[in-house]
C-alpha cells in the first residue's frame, strides 16, 4: 500500500472522537458493541516500533519454585532473578522486552511459559525454558479497552481481566497454540474487573465497586454469571482457599466470603487496614498479606475473627504487589525505593527486610551519541544503553546520584544532567562517560533551584532553573564548572535552546529570547506570550514551542527583538511536551503519544505520522529516521519514521484476491453509508487509517460469518480518502486497499 499525500481530497483529521456503531461481526461473545465509541488509536503505519530497553518501576512478580527463579515485571521488561539465596537475588537475564507497561505475570511450570499482561496492549506469551535467552511465542492484543489487569492460565485458556469501569470484564483466550492465541469469549462485568482467581469450574473476579462476581467457566465458549457479593468497598484482588474467598478492598482491607454456595456468596468477616491505596493480596497458611501501600499482615486462623498482626512500611514507599513463598514475602515497590524487596515473615509480628533487587524509576530525558543512548532517570541518575543493534538494545552502565534527573546533554566524553533536589534546590551533574560501562560523577554545578533542562554551546552550559530562570556555567574544565551569569525570568523556566547569539527559554507563559553575545552581560531581546510553554527547539529563523494541551506553536525569530506568530498545530488529543527538530521534520512527545510534523513550510505544519507510546513520552531525540523516546514508566523506546510514501508489506497469501469491499467510493449525501467487507476468514482484524498513517479505528472479529458491516455517517468519517488493512490473528496482512467518502 503506497501512502501518497497527493491523494488527500480534504483535510479530515477531526478533533472529534470517532465512533462506528452497529458493527455486525458475527462475534460469539456478549460484549455490547452497539453504540460503542472508539477513541483514535495513535499507532501509525508511518512510524513503527523498532526496539526498546523498556525497564522502569517494579510492578508484578511470578515464581518458579522448581528452578528458584523470580520473574519481576518492571516497566515494560522482565528481570529473571535467581533467588536460591532470598536475601541476595541475582539477575540472570533482562532479555524480555515487552511493548507496554507490565501489570501482571503468570508462570506455567508445566511448559515453562511466562504470560505477561501489558496494561494497555494485552497479553504476551514467552518461552522461558532458556532463562538466558527467552523467546517470545505470541501475543494477543486487546483493542477495545484501555487497561488490562490480571491473568490466570488454566489448561488451554488464559483468563484476562480488563477495564475501565463500565466497560470491563473477563476475556477468555485460547492459548493452546501460543503462537496464535485467540479470543474465545468476552464476558462483560458491570464494574472494572481487576483481580481474578480460577478454581475448578469457576472464575472469581474482584470487580471493583461491584464486589466479587462468580462466573461458571465449565464451557469457556459460554461462561455464565452464577453469583455475586457486594462488599461495600472496591474489590481489587481475590484468592480462593477451599470454600472461602479472600478479597481485598481498596477503602477498607480484607473481606472473607463463604462461597460454598456459588450462587449465594456471603461475607462472614472483615478486617480493616489503615490505607486507601490499591490492594493486592496473598494468603499463605493462616496469614493474609495485603499490599495496600504498606504491607499489612492479618491472622486468618479464625475465619470469623481475623485480626491485624503487624504492618511494614518500607522507606515510605508504595508497595504494589506481594507474593509469599516459604518464609519470605516478595514485594514489588515501584516508586521511591524502586525495588523488589525480600522480607522475612517467619515471625508475622516482626517482618524484616533481608534483601532486595534494584529496578528502575521513570525515564525523563534522552540523548543519543554514536552507539549509545544516554537516559536520565528520575531519582536514579544516568543509564547508558548500547543501541548498536536497534532491535535489541542492551544495558551497559549506570551512575546513581541524589535527586531527580530531568533533561540530559552529552558532549564529547561528558554527560550533563540537570536535577531537582529536596528543599527546592537543584544542580547540574557532570558525568564522565569515557567508559560507558563505568560512568562516574566528576563534578556538580549548583544552580540553587530546581533544574529541568540543559543546552551545551561551546564552553558553556545553559541551565533552565525553574523559578531562577537561566543559569550559565563555564564548563571548559568539566571537573570544575564555574558560575558565569544568571538571568531571572518572570515565570518558571522549563526549557532552553541556544542558537547563535541567543538563548531561547520556555518560561511557562512565554517564549523569552536572551541576547548572550556578551556572556557577562545578558540582555533581554524579545518575547512571545504563550500559555503553558514547556519546551523549545530552534531551527533557522523559527522557534518551535510546545504548550501543554494546546499543542505546538511556531514563532518567527528572524528578528529576535520582535518574535511573531508563524503557525501552529494541535493534536486530536493527548498533551504534547518534548520537542525535537531535525531537518524538515519536527518530533513531539507527549502523554502516550509521539508525533511527526512536516515543517517544510513552517507556517503550515502538517502531521505526517504518530504512534501511541506505552507511557508519557517525556524526552525525545532524533537521528536520521529514528526517534528515541524516554517514556517514563517504560524506559527507552526506539521508533522509525518512514515518511509519507511508506510501502506496506505484501499480502501474506492469495486470500487477498477473495476479500473485497462493496464499493471503492461511499456517498454520505444522506449522512449515512454502509461499508461491507466480504469473504473474510473466520477471525482477524480490520484497521482503517487516515492517509497520513494515523490508525483511528480497528476491530477484531471472531467466528465471522463471512462479512462485516460498518454503518458510518459524515460526522464519524468526514469526506476524504481512507486506507484499510485486513490481517489475520498473527498480524499477517491479508488484504489492503483504500476507499473514499464523498458528499
Amino acid at each position: 500500500m503506497k501512502i501518497l499525500s497527493g491523494i488527500v481530497l480534504l483535510s479530515f483529521l477531526s478533533a472529534n472522537l470517532i465512533s462506528l456503531s452497529n458493527i455486525n461481526t458475527g462475534i460469539c461473545y456478549d460484549h455490547n458493541w452497539e453504540n460503542q465509541t472508539f477513541h483514535p488509536e495513535y499507532d501509525s503505519i508511518n512510524i513503527r516500533l523498532v526496539g526498546n530497553w523498556p525497564f522502569g518501576p517494579a510492578y508484578a512478580t511470578a515464581h518458579d519454585p522448581v528452578r528458584n527463579l523470580m520473574f519481576c515485571g518492571a516497566g515494560g521488561g522482565v528481570h529473571i532473578l535467581d533467588i536460591s539465596n532470598p536475601s541476595s537475588p541475582i539477575q540472570i537475564s533482562d532479555k524480555i522486552h515487552c511493548t507496554g507497561y507490565i501489570v501482571d505475570l503468570h508462570y506455567s511450570s508445566n511448559d515453562q511459559t511466562l504470560y505477561v499482561v501489558n496494561r494497555k496492549y494485552g497479553l504476551e506469551i514467552w518461552d522461558v525454558s532458556n532463562t538466558s535467552n527467552p523467546t517470545k511465542l505470541g501475543e494477543y492484543r486487546t483493542v477495545t479497552v484501555n487497561r488490562n489487569f490480571n491473568v490466570v492460565v488454566k489448561g488451554n485458556y488464559a483468563y484476562l481481566t480488563t477495564g475501565p469501569l463500565g466497560d470491563g470484564g473477563l476475556a477468555i483466550i485460547d492459548v493452546s497454540n501460543p503462537g496464535n492465541p485467540n479470543l474465545v469469549y468476552f464476558h462483560d462485568t458491570p464494574g472494572c474487573a481487576e483481580g481474578i482467581f480460577v478454581s475448578g469450574n469457576y472464575a472469581y473476579i474482584a470487580d471493583n465497586s461491584y464486589g466479587l462476581r462468580i462466573i461458571d467457566i465449565s464451557n469457556p465458549n459460554s461462561p455464565i454469571l452464577v453469583g455475586y457479593c457486594y462488599i461495600g468497598s472496591w474489590a481489587t484482588d481475590v484468592q480462593i482457599i477451599g470454600n472461602y474467598a479472600y478479597v481485598s478492598g481498596m477503602h477498607y482491607g480484607l473481606y472473607i466470603i463463604d462461597i460454598s454456595n456459588p450462587s449465594n456468596p456471603t461475607v462472614i468477616s472483615a478486617c480493616p487496614t489503615s490505607s486507601n491505596n490499591n490492594c493486592e493480596l496473598y494468603v499463605s497458611g493462616d496469614i493474609a498479606y495485603i499490599a495496600n501501600g504498606d504491607l499489612f499482615i492479618i491472622d486468618v486462623s479464625d475465619l470469623y475473627n481475623p485480626y491485624f498482626v503487624s504492618v511494614l512500611d518500607i522507606h515510605s514507599s508504595y508497595i504494589r504487589d506481594v507474593y509469599v513463598y516459604d518464609d519470605y514475602a516478595y514485594l514489588s515497590v515501584p516508586y521511591s525505593s524502586r525495588k523488589l524487596e525480600v522480607v522475612d515473615v517467619s515471625l508475622p509480628a516482626n517482618p524484616i527486610v533481608v534483601g532486595d533487587f534494584n529496578t528502575h524509576d521513570l525515564a525523563e530525558g534522552i540523548f543519543v551519541l554514536g552507539n549509545y543512548a544516554y537516559i536520565s532517570y528520575n531519582n536514579e541518575g544516568l543509564i547508558i544503553v548500547d543501541i548498536t543493534d536497534l532491535n535489541k538494545p542492551e544495558f551497559v552502565g549506570n551512575c546513581d546520584f541524589i535527586g531527580s534527573a530531568r533533561g540530559i546533554w552529552v558532549s564529547g566524553n561528558y554527560a550533563y544532567i540537570p536535577a531537582t533536589l529536596p528543599n527546592f534546590l537543584g544542580c547540574l551533574y557532570i558525568v564522565d562517560v569515557t567508559d560507558p560501562s563505568n560512568p562516574s560523577l566528576i563534578s556538580t554545578y549548583n544552580s540553587n533551584f530546581r533544574s529541568y533542562d540543559v543546552c551545551i554551546s561551546g564552553n558553556y552550559a545553559f541551565v533552565a532553573a525553574g523559578e531562577k530562570g537561566l543559569k550559565i556555567a563555564d564548563i571548559s574544565d568539566p571537573y570544575n564548572p564555574v558560575h558565569v551569569n544568571s538571568y531571572n525570568t518572570p515565570n518558571y523556566c522549563l526549557g532552553v535552546s541556544v542558537s547563535g547569539n541567543y538563548a531561547y527559554l520556555a518560561d511557562s507563559d512565554a517564549l523569552r529570547i536572551i541576547d548572550i553575545s556578551d556572556i557577562n552581560s545578558l540582555l533581554p531581546a524579545g518575547y512571545y506570550v504563550n500559555s503553558s510553554t514547556v519546551d523549545v527547539d530552534v531551527s533557522g529563523n523559527y522557534a518551535y514551542i510546545t504548550h501543554g494541551q494546546y499543542g505546538m506553536v511556531v514563532i518567527d525569530i528572524s528578528n529576535p527583538n520582535n518574535p511573531q506568530f508563524a503557525g501552529s498545530w494541535s493534536p486530536t488529543y493527548c498533551w504534547p511536551h518534548a520537542i525535537f527538530v531535525m531537518d524538515n521534520l519536527l518530533y513531539i512527545g507527549g502523554v502516550a503519544a509521539l508525533w511527526a510534523i512536516n515543517i517544510i513550510d513552517p507556517t503550515n505544519p502538517v502531521e505526517v505520522g504518530c504512534y501511541e507510546t506505552p507511557g508519557y513520552c517525556y524526552g525525545i531525540f532524533a537521528d536520521n529516521n529514528y526517534v528515541y523516546a524516554a517514556c517514563q514508566e517504560t524506559g527507552l523506546q526506539i521508533y522509525q519514521f518512514f515518511g509519507v510514501g511508506v510501502e506496506e508489506e505484501p499480502p501474506a497469501n492469495n486470500i487477498s484476491n477473495q476479500i473485497y469491499l462493496n464499493s471503492p467510493l461511499f456517498s454520505c449525501s444522506d449522512n449515512q453509508a454502509s461499508i461491507i467487507w466480504s469473504n473474510l476468514p473466520t477471525q482477524g482484524k480490520i484497521e482503517i487509517y487516515s492517509v497520513n498513517g494515523t490508525l483511528f479505528y480497528q476491530q477484531e472479529f471472531h467466528n465471522c460469518l463471512g462479512s462485516i458491516t460498518c454503518d458510518i455517517n459524515r460526522i464519524e468519517l468526514p469526506i476524504g480518502i481512507y486506507l484499510y488493512k485486513v490481517t489475520d490473528m498473527g498480524q499477517n496482512t491479508l488484504k489492503q486497499g483504500k476507499f473514499g467518502i464523498i458528499d
